[in-house]
């Protein structure tokens, strides 16, 4: 983690990560969200009443911060009961009652206080009504419903694949952003897969897919804090794998399947030293620009 956050505090100013605004608190309050289901589903750890609260909070939070990412928060708390209703004795009545119950008290809270206040229209207006017709663009501006933006999604991100694969005969290392958060993502995807760790693999290619309804998805640009949450999220995505290198070389699967594998973790692996090489040149430049004025 601490990794992780080194690579975010030295990218942040390409994407304007710094920011107090919108998507990028959406975006720490969303990973914090993600990273503790994520070790919890990949440890086959049944969560915790405590841990179901906390990670709740967050998403909580990310909704009142930005509405937009409402989808990937539907995610995760289903994950989190899939994993929470596991265990035979947390499918009791009373307990399942007092978690759901501890769950949605933020949201009763907020909403009794937008009722006792009467700006319960005010809110709506503003968080969806807003959020809908006027804030987001892309594909999330076309969808009609839940099922319609993945489908777009779908089709965006098979493109982007077609992109990349076209742009390996140039092997442009010098704009590595783009193609090391789309390497991250697939190489994570395809050893969950491996390893038959599908219910991990939903909740994360899910969430990674549903985090670019704000931004021109899967296609983060200079100064685009819009594209943070698929940014932390992909980040955090790689710095996994690459931790987990040697347990990727161990696996035992069909030769010709382990190659092709061994290749795309190879690419990561490149991409992922430019993608330092590149922010790294980028902050001695900006150093050397406020000392030179």
């Amino acid at each position: 983690l601490g990794v992780f956050f080194a690579i975010i505090a030295l990218c942040a100013n390409f994407f304007c990560g710094y920011l107090l605004v919108a998507d990028n608190l959406a975006g720490i309050f969303l990973t914090g969200a993600y990273i503790l289901l994520f070790f919890a589903l990949f440890k086959n750890k049944i969560l915790s009443t405590s841990t179901v609260y906390f990670i709740s909070l967050l998403c909580f939070l990310t909704l009142l911060t930005s509405y937009t990412y409402i989808f990937v928060v539907l995610f995760t708390y289903i994950f989190i009961f899939i994993s929470y209703l596991s265990k035979a004795e947390n499918r009791a009545g009373k307990r399942l009652f007092k978690v759901s119950f501890g769950v949605l008290t933020p949201y009763i809270l907020y909403g009794g206080y937008l009722l006792f206040t009467g700006s319960w229209s005010d809110f709506y207006f503003q968080t969806v009504i807003f959020n809908k017709n006027y804030y987001v663009y892309g594909e999330a501006a076309k969808a009609k419903n839940i099922f319609d933006l993945g489908y777009l999604l779908m089709i965006k991100i098979l493109l982007k694949y077609k992109d990349l694969i076209f742009s390996f005969n140039q092997f442009n290392l010098q704009f590595p952003f783009m193609p090391t958060l789309l390497l991250s993502n697939t190489v994570l995807w395809l050893y969950l897969i491996l390893t038959k760790r599908i219910r991990l693999f939903l909740f994360t290619f899910l969430s990674t897919l549903y985090t670019n309804s704000r931004n021109e998805p899967f296609s983060p640009g200079i100064l685009d804090f819009h594209s943070s949450p698929y940014v932390f999220v992909s980040l955090f995505n790689g710095v996994f794998v690459l931790f987990n290198l040697w347990s990727l070389i161990k696996l035992r699967i069909n030769l010709l399947i382990k190659t092709l594998f061994w290749a795309v973790s190879f690419l990561l692996i490149v991409y992922s030293i430019s993608y330092v090489r590149f922010f790294y040149n980028r902050w001695l430049w900006i150093v050397q620009d406020i000392f030179n004025s």
